[in-house]
């Protein structure tokens, strides 16, 4: 039976610090990693420390593609600093990395909610109403399924503003003009997928690190150009942006050599 105990090991942190830590929306694995930081530097009354990934892998139990995508993830959260040495190499041959916490806690950069619920949308199509009540649950009430459906309109918008905002970032890739019924029905099916929801922002991150999904892939064998990712295409099931997110289209290079160049 474990019997921890401050005897043992202890992790000495201000108050004040873990007021901020506990106060500020930071996604599941990222805390996890987030963490891992903590107990190698203050756990050893230390600002800094290097940390192998193959410490980080042991420790949270992630593997390494996700442990980059979380360090990634604080790094532009302002919540950890990242020092790499090229001059000094370690055992594994790779450079000297360091990682510590950002200890001006007014510095960090909260993680925004996905999708938030607009109050200056007041009224909702009838027709989108009636379709949504039958995917969503819901309370057996007009209330309730009228929040449910102002919900998902705001959804849809999003989704279709932050793609376009994306395409143009990425002007290879096709901006859409409209959500049309076959797109809605498929919208309506992700929503009700709640990782889809919380992810959208993270997966359109994943396609940047995808020259295959970004069109820069081989030629087709009819001449046509490469094939690239597409809105209809990402939406399509949940299987489509599961692959996206978990780096199935990434380039065929380590999960170490890609952090290293993102550095």
């Amino acid at each position: 039976m474990a019997n921890p105990q401050t005897e043992n090991g202890y992790i000495k942190i201000a108050n004040e610090l873990w007021d901020a830590l506990v106060a500020i929306r930071i996604p599941g694995e990222a805390r996890q990693v987030f963490d891992l930081i903590l107990r190698k530097t203050y756990g050893f009354n230390k600002t800094e420390d290097v940390i192998p990934l193959s410490q980080f892998v042991k420790s949270t139990k992630m593997k390494k593609p996700n442990i980059i995508r979380a360090l990634k993830k604080l790094v532009s959260m302002n919540m950890i600093v990242i020092k790499k040495d090229n001059s000094i190499i370690q055992k594994d041959n790779n450079p000297y990395i360091s990682y510590s916490i950002t200890k001006n806690y007014e510095k960090w950069i909260a993680l925004s909610k996905k999708i938030t619920l607009s109050k200056k949308i007041t009224s909702v199509i009838k027709k989108d109403n009636k379709a949504l009540s039958k995917k969503i649950p819901s309370k057996d009430n007009t209330k309730d399924n009228t929040k449910d459906t102002i919900l998902y309109v705001n959804f849809e918008k999003l989704t279709m503003s932050k793609w376009n905002s994306f395409c143009d970032r990425f002007p290879i890739l096709s901006k859409i003009l409209d959500i049309n019924h076959k797109r809605r029905t498929k919208l309506k099916n992700r929503f009700t997928n709640k990782r889809f929801v919380d992810s959208f922002d993270e997966v359109l991150t994943c396609v940047t690190n995808s020259p295959f999904l970004l069109g820069k892939g081989a030629p087709r064998k009819d001449g046509q150009k490469a094939w690239r990712i597409t809105f209809d295409w990402l939406i399509h099931d949940d299987n489509n942006y599961l692959k996206v997110l978990e780096g199935q289209y990434e380039e065929k290079k380590t999960a170490v050599e890609k952090f290293l160049e993102d550095l």
